[in-house]
């Protein structure tokens, strides 16, 4: 009921906001030199890469991806998450690495 004294948007403001997404990935390299066990001209040096993303698909699945490399052996790495698996109401999560 309005009396014409008060209306139903008294107290209330509209708000404007800009948001503006940051960037949710990124590459990272690096390299070093260790006490090589073997002889060679390449002896001790180590090198890896690695890509991250925060928001994968804009759903924020995440992913990494990593390869560190030696002389003697490399690893390499992939991690997927996706926090809530598309249409599952309980919010089931699942991560993948391999």
């Amino acid at each position: 009921m309005s009396t014409g004294l008060w209306s139903d948007n008294a107290g209330k403001v509209d708000l404007v906001m800009n948001v503006v997404e940051r960037p949710s990935g990124g590459f990272s390299a690096g390299g070093g030199i260790s006490s090589g066990i073997t002889s060679g001209p390449l002896s001790g040096l180590i090198g890896s890469f690695a890509y991250s993303h925060r928001n994968f698909f804009g759903r924020n699945q995440k992913l990494n991806i990593s390869l560190e490399r030696g002389q003697i052996d490399s690893i390499f790495r992939i991690n997927y998450t996706d926090p809530w698996i598309e249409g599952d109401d309980k919010r089931t999560s699942r991560t993948i690495i391999i």
